[in-house]
C-alpha cells in the first residue's frame, strides 16, 4: 500500500476556487493549446523533416503549399512562445496567492 507524507504545518495550499479563475487566461491558455496543436500535426502525420520543408513529401499543388506557408507565417513558434509566457504568468499568481496566504512557495514548488 502506497503511504503519503502528511501535508507540511502551515501549508495551507490547494486548488483556486471559480471564483479566483482568470476566464481570460484560461482562454488564452486554450487558444495557444490549440495552436501548439496545429504545428504538432506536421509531426503526427509525416516525418519531421517536412516541418521545415514541404517539398520532402512531395506536396507541391497550390493547396498544400498555401497551408503550409500559412501555418508557417501564422503558428510556428508563435504559440509555444504565447504558452511559455502563459505558464509563467500562472507560476507568478501562484507565488502571490501563496504570499498573501503566508504561505512558503518553495514546499508548493517541490510537492
Amino acid at each position: 500500500m502506497i503511504s503519503y507524507p502528511e501535508p507540511l504545518p502551515g501549508l495551507n495550499a490547494g486548488p483556486v476556487t471559480a471564483a479566483e479563475r482568470l476566464i481570460s487566461l484560461d482562454n488564452l491558455l486554450g487558444v495557444a493549446v490549440l495552436g501548439i496543436l496545429v504545428m504538432n500535426i506536421y509531426a503526427f502525420a509525416m516525418p519531421l523533416a517536412a516541418y521545415y520543408s514541404l517539398l520532402i513529401m512531395g506536396g507541391t499543388d497550390a493547396l498544400n503549399m498555401g497551408a503550409w506557408f500559412f501555418t508557417h507565417l501564422f503558428f510556428d513558434q508563435k504559440f509555444m512562445s504565447i504558452f511559455a509566457m502563459l505558464y509563467w504568468a500562472g507560476i507568478i499568481l501562484m507565488m502571490n496567492r501563496a504570499e498573501s496566504r503566508g504561505t512558503a512557495i518553495a514546499p508548493i514548488f517541490c510537492r
